[in-house]
């Protein structure tokens, strides 16, 4: 062998020795923490990175996302930090991510599994359908038997993942834990009274999304039973209200639990004694059914929990109560200044009588120009003749403020016709937050939803009093030109 091709032979040696041993950098990505108790035992022999592609809901155009790990480090691994996604799920799924609704506690549909060196040089691709089904490209690491593979990589475990990342969706993913970055809101009562502190102090609520909500199923709420508080999220979405304090951007209940102001859906409740320990977790659905995870407490049965803490009306108010008090740090105090309001340029409703109630609120039907709201509402000030406005709403949301919604518009027929024709909720209140009566209409009144028709006032007079299509739709566009 020649001298030229000795030089050039070791040098090409030293160049594949040198790409193998330096480590792929992740410094430039958006990073999300690994918990601990969704970190598998792996050595880091069979590899630093999986890649693991899942399939979306057919509710999608498209097919797929990937989670990414860094097994090596303990992250989930998101896009270049550079790289902006117009939704924040683009950031850490690589697009749109929403698990068929059978994949969503267990997931039972095909993967693909990538194992990746510390160069992320790929090192299999393997298949797989609730077990290894084989390999695509490669070999499975010589030391990683099926067995093995099968424990780690499991349809719960890619739930779990992606339900992990769709609750701490952020610019960098949830970092690190601060007591004092988490938002509280006191409330002003106890909700949830035969509770006992020995159970464990903070208890934690997981109730089922409606129908309204197309990708996200369930959301949280979670409660410091000694000091009385609900305990937000710190590491949500700063500009995200429902994130901060459901853990879910999509927080809608069925509409029928919402009539009936009480929740009558499943419910699971975690009890822990402190921060993390996840001491029990009980499913319930009307009653006690079974205990999920942990131990119940000492001296305590699933019905005493359930009796306790399972009063759907309880849990109904409470979720409304936090739904009326979204603020960035919760409801601190009520500040009649902060309240922005619209005054009226003519009464569009003469006919409505003031003994009926000082506040009245309309709930409208958006249209199909709006994905992920189906509702928004106008409330106003009968005795002033004012548009009532949102002061928790975001500052930069002028729908939000107005009409408590970030998606607002009718149907382009009632625009066309200039007349709104949909289905009507209307609520009447004498003060603030007291509810007296809730009447469903649609082009006539249809039903007392809630509380007591006003003394003397029959649905048929608060029907022809409120229900012009034409003048709701004059003060919804009113609304819509003039906000600010």
């Amino acid at each position: 062998m020649d001298l030229i091709h000795l030089i050039s032979g070791n040098f090409i040696k030293a160049i594949n020795k040198y790409l193998i041993m330096s480590d792929y950098n992740i410094e430039s990505l958006r990073k999300m923490k690994l918990p601990e108790h969704l970190t598998p035992e792996w050595d880091l022999s069979w590899g630093s990175f999986v890649d693991i592609r899942l399939l979306n809901s057919p509710d999608l155009k498209t097919n797929g996302f990937h989670i990414k790990v860094s097994l090596a480090t303990g992250h989930i691994l998101g896009c270049e930090k550079v790289n902006e996604y117009s939704e924040r799920e683009g950031r850490w799924f690589g697009g749109e991510a929403l698990l068929y609704q059978h994949n969503q506690e267990e997931y039972a549909s095909s993967a693909h599994i990538k194992l990746f060196d510390r160069s992320y040089i790929m090192l299999c691709d393997a298949l797989w359908h609730d077990t290894f089904e084989g390999c695509d490209d490669g070999e499975l690491p010589a030391t990683l038997s099926e067995e093995r593979f099968n424990k780690i990589f499991n349809g719960k475990w890619f739930s779990e993942l992606y339900h992990h990342i769709k609750q701490n969706l952020s610019d960098e993913g949830m970092v690190e834990f601060v007591e004092n970055d988490i938002p509280k809101m006191k409330l002003p009562k106890q909700f949830f009274p035969d509770y006992k502190l020995a159970w464990g102090k903070y208890v934690t609520f997981w109730l089922d999304n409606g129908p309204a909500c197309h990708k996200i199923d369930k959301f949280s709420i979670q409660l410091n039973m000694e000091t009385n508080e609900v305990i937000g999220h710190g590491h949500a979405n700063r500009d995200d209200v429902l994130s901060r304090w459901f853990n879910s951007w999509e927080v809608a209940i069925y509409d029928g639990y919402a009539a009936d102001r009480s929740y009558d859906g499943v419910i699971s409740i975690w009890g822990e004694e402190d921060k993390g320990t996840e001491d029990w977790c009980i499913c319930c659905h009307n009653m006690f059914e079974d205990l999920l995870d942990g131990e119940l407490p000492d001296g305590a049965t699933g019905d005493d929990l359930w009796n306790a803490l399972g009063d759907g009306k309880a849990i109904y108010e409470l979720y409304h109560h936090i739904k009326q008090n979204l603020s960035d740090e919760g409801m601190v105090e009520f500040v009649e200044n902060d309240i922005p309001k619209m005054k009226l340029p003519k009464q569009f409703f003469p006919d409505y009588k003031l003994a009926w109630g000082k506040y009245v609120t309309f709930w409208l039907d958006n249209g199909p120009a709006c994905h992920k709201i189906d509702k928004f509402s106008i409330q106003l000030n009968m005795e002033t003749n004012e548009v009532i406005g949102h002061g928790h709403a975001n500052r930069d949301d002028v729908l939000s403020r107005w009409f408590n919604s970030w998606e607002v518009a009718i149907y382009d027929g009632y625009a066309a016709d200039r007349s709104y024709d949909g289905v009507i909720s209307i609520w009447g209140e004498e003060d603030k937050g007291t509810e007296d009566w809730c009447i469903c209409c649609h082009n006539m009144f249809e039903d007392l939803l809630d509380g007591e028709l006003p003394d003397g006032a029959t649905g048929d007079d608060l029907w022809n009093a409120l229900g012009d299509g034409k003048a709701i739709y004059e003060l919804y566009h009113h609304i819509k030109t003039n906000g600010e």
